[in-house]
């Protein structure tokens, strides 16, 4: 025999033989293949929240999450997901990302500024501070936004009672990224 053959032989050989034990111990009918019974107690790698198990595998790396069965009924037409039906169709002039240009007039920059941050924090909205495509030269008076479209309505509501708000009406989307500028207002 030659070297290659007998890498070959151990490589392949060894777990092949490990496969072919360890399968028949588990099919005999011996009580000592058999899984230890479930202990009563939880260990202390094992968390329940609301009906949700958290238990610590084996290895005690990973954690392996437990829900509990739901009863499933047939809803038929009332079903919304969307599995078996095709997606609706896009509204005209959808795009996925819009951009938009606010701008807010106020007493005093700094302080309207922070306000509106906050604001657009408090509406689920995220702040960005690394430069991004089409929103280069930002002043300091001006922050980069992300908003869902969902929630950006209720920004500009809340924006209102800063200042005057200046903003144009902009297409159907999921995400508007918003340049806010705040300026002082003019007396």
């Amino acid at each position: 025999m030659d070297l290659k053959s007998v890498k070959i032989m151990v490589l392949w050989g060894i777990p092949t033989a490990a496969l072919f034990l360890g399968y028949g111990c588990c099919k005999q009918e011996d009580s000592s293949c058999q899984s230890p019974p479930e202990s009563e107690t939880k260990s202390s790698g094992e968390k329940e929240v609301a009906g949700i198990q958290l238990r610590q595998a084996k290895s005690g790396s990973v954690l392996i999450l437990e829900e509990p069965e739901v009863d499933k009924k047939d809803l038929g037409s009332e079903d919304d997901s969307l599995s078996g039906r095709p997606a609706a169709p896009l509204p005209p002039g959808y795009k996925a990302f819009r951009d938009q240009h606010i701008k807010l007039y106020v007493k005093d920059i700094p302080t309207g500024l922070s306000k509106a941050v906050q604001l657009a924090q408090a509406s689920s909205g995220q702040v960005i501070n690394h430069p991004i495509k089409g929103f280069e030269n930002m002043g300091p008076n001006e922050k980069t936004l992300v908003f869902d479209s969902r929630t950006y309505p209720a920004f500009v509501e809340k924006l209102k009672p800063l200042g005057k708000v200046e903003c144009p009406e902009i297409g159907p989307s999921d995400y508007i990224t918003v340049r806010l500028t705040v300026l002082e207002e003019s007396k």
